[in-house]
């Protein structure tokens, strides 16, 4: 494991292990290869080991919502059918993050390659971020 003065990469399976308690969370293409509900359990692991103030920066990538071609469709079929995962538009986040109370949260920052980051605290009794106008 490395370790940084502020930094600790933590090896475990976020499904049976017990998350370290940290002040801030990092997922990079990591939801988009569970299906829903086991992407909910991570979300719900993290906001159950965080502590107060503590955040999750959650980078995935987007699928549009226009019926058009781009290459996140296609890494939807892969995923679908490697990992049993998929790549989710932005309505599919907002659905899921409702679904473990991080909803009122969230603030989306568009990246390059149609990434997403978002920057949510999991913990309980925290104000809500405010979206970008």
């Amino acid at each position: 494991m490395a370790s940084f003065e502020r930094l600790t990469l933590q090896a475990g399976d976020f499904f049976r292990d017990p998350l370290p308690n940290c002040g801030a969370y990092l997922l990079m293409e990591v939801i988009h290869d569970w299906r829903d509900e086991e992407s909910a359990a991570i979300l719900r692991a993290i906001q159950h080991a965080a502590p107060a103030g503590a955040k999750l920066l959650l980078i995935e990538t987007i699928v549009p919502d226009d019926p058009g071609p781009h290459w996140s469709k296609m890494l939807d079929i892969h995923i679908l059918t490697l990992l049993g995962g998929r790549q989710r538009t932005e309505q599919d986040y907002e659905a899921l993050l409702a679904g473990v109370d991080l909803s009122s949260s969230v603030r989306s920052t568009p990246a390059p390659a149609s990434r997403s980051s978002r920057r949510l605290p999991p913990s309980r009794g925290l104000l809500p971020t405010d979206r970008p106008a």
